[in-house]
């Protein structure tokens, strides 16, 4: 055997690397290459590949998130539907820049009632607004840990509308569709699907359709429900375009599209109904003799829900009085949050008394064992919406972070101009300041995930 020369030996592992890189390359490329090809023939993960999958329409997957989609699996799969609320729930979501400032006493009744039944997520805009509310919350004798901040730009309280919708996709995984961005108010809230989705390493599903998560209800067993505002919005679309959407990017196998009652600025749905269960949803119910053509509407959508076919029978309708709507606000009881275990109800200050009670007794008795809590909201439908439009709920087939939601992002600006980290154990463990630098420094912006 022919001795190696010790100047030949650098030359020859040189070549034996090379080699066996080469060898790791070619066998990536075989993996991959199974990847597109195997399933039996299901076809590529990308929703953008929509030659490869039946009935994929204009739904596409982000491309910043094709290395997420190789990197967490499952996740560029068709969509199998959305949860229907009254399920089992993550985690709550509240804008809380405006919340605070505008409404704060409805933040702290919503957090004193509900931070025991779910993780209550707060997103804030500064550290500023962090300490705001937890001093409001400090000051309502709610325990440090109640919520946990996480800083995401937003500006209005309506995160409901602007925030991230969660979807299933086959193989268990899950999804954010963010609509599209040009029916949007404010220029401030855009980028929150996005940012959501980053922190729960999900993937985003960009949408044509021009959808506000108001206006978007579901039982849960593939039914959608909206009003007619999102055929003949300020961006008309056809019937047949909107449907496609709403199969393909939020997996609906059924839409059903009411007319929308006088008074509701927004012509959302979630302003005069509700499902409590698959085959069970409240309506609202105004007085002929008083308002005929609020009467008219909310009667003709009743009609039409109690003509839909659950896996349970037929769709159970149940009706709910108006709040006092004299002076032309739409003072709705159905903008509810259902937050595993109690049940969060929109009241008023000039409630009639026995209509509250009677609210509030129907939802105790069409959802047994839980909690059902009157939340002051007068601040909030003066301004159109009540407690469903400013919360998002976040449905367990979302993985939160495993360390929990107790830290703030290091874009957060301290007083002294530099960029606090924060990180927490896990929930109701409080802030532990892990290091301070300037705000031009180079930081994990994943940082406490």
């Amino acid at each position: 055997m022919k001795r190696i020369d010790s100047e030949e030996r650098p030359a020859v592992r040189v070549a034996w690397y090379s080699g066996l890189l080469l060898a790791v390359a070619l066998l990536m490329a075989l993996a991959a290459l199974a990847m597109l090809l195997g399933e039996g023939g299901r076809g590529r993960s990308y929703f953008e590949n929509t030659s490869a999958l039946e009935n994929a329409g204009e739904a596409r997957i982000s491309p910043e998130w094709s290395a997420a989609e190789r990197m967490w699996g499952d996740l560029g799969r068709p969509v199998s539907g959305m949860a229907g609320e009254f399920e089992p729930q993550a985690a709550l979501l509240l804008a809380c820049d405006e919340l605070v400032e505008e409404h704060a006493q409805t933040f702290a009744d919503l957090v004193a009632a509900a931070h025991r039944h779910i993780k209550l997520v707060g997103l804030v805009s500064s550290n500023m607004v962090r300490l705001r509310s937890e001093e409001l919350l400090a000051e309502s004798g709610i325990p440090k840990g109640a919520v946990a901040f996480v800083q995401v730009p937003q500006q209005t309280v309506w995160i409901r509308d602007y925030g991230p919708l969660f979807v299933r996709t086959e193989g268990g995984g899950a999804a954010v569709v963010d609509s599209d961005r040009s029916a949007r108010c404010s220029t401030g809230d855009e980028t929150v699907p996005t940012e959501i989705a980053r922190i729960l390493r999900v993937p985003r599903i960009i949408s044509p359709l021009a959808v506000e998560g108001g206006n978007l209800l579901t039982n849960g067993e593939g039914l959608c429900v909206t009003t007619s505002a999102i055929v003949n919005g300020d961006a008309p679309t056809s019937r047949e375009t909107v449907a496609d959407s709403l199969r393909d990017e939020f997996g609906f196998a059924r839409w059903v599209h009411l007319r929308p009652p006088q008074w509701v600025e927004t012509e959302h749905v979630d302003m005069f109904m509700a499902f409590l269960a698959p085959d069970v949803v409240v309506v609202s119910r105004a007085v002929s003799g008083v308002d005929p053509e609020n009467a008219l509407a909310l009667d003709a959508a009743a009609e039409q829900l109690s003509r839909e076919k659950t896996s349970r029978g037929p769709m159970k309708v149940w009706r709910v009085p108006l709040g006092n709507c004299s002076d032309g606000v739409f003072r709705t009881y159905t903008n509810i949050i259902i937050a595993n275990d109690v049940v969060l109800v929109p009241v008023y200050p000039n409630d009639d008394l026995k209509v509250r009670k009677e609210v509030l007794d129907l939802y105790s008795r069409l959802m047994p064992g839980r909690k059902v809590v009157g939340i002051f909201a007068e601040s909030l439908i003066q301004h159109g919406g009540a407690l469903r439009c400013m919360s998002m709920n976040v449905p367990t087939f979302v993985k939160l972070p495993r360390a929990g939601f107790e830290w703030v992002s290091p874009r957060c600006e301290l007083d002294n101009g530099a960029v606090d980290l924060r990180v927490g154990a896990g929930p109701h463990n409080g802030y532990q300041p892990v290091k301070a630098v300037p705000r031009c420094g180079a930081v994990d912006e994943r940082c406490g995930l």
